[in-house]
């Protein structure tokens, strides 16, 4: 029973730092195209109040780049609806 309690806890934290992420995005999104291309991205890591949620979710700005490699599908942006 321990251990279902562990994956029930870890599945909650899952979500709760998807929706982080997803109101980060959404925040990051700048022109409301639903798109995050790389200027608006690496623009987040650049602001204080930003850096901070991300360090929530920890990550840290020298991450920046490898993580919108990692969120991006090869066309140079990423779909803020599908994080």
């Amino acid at each position: 029973q321990d251990h279902e309690q562990l994956v029930v806890e870890k599945t909650a934290k899952e979500k709760r730092e998807m929706k982080h992420l997803n109101s980060l995005f959404n925040t990051m999104d700048s022109d409301r195209s639903g798109t995050l291309c790389w200027d608006e991205f690496k623009l987040s890591f650049s602001d204080a109040n930003m850096r901070k949620r991300w360090r929530l979710l920890d990550f840290q700005p020298e991450d920046c780049k490898e993580l919108f490699n990692l969120l991006d599908d090869g066309d140079g942006e990423i779909q803020t609806s599908e994080v």
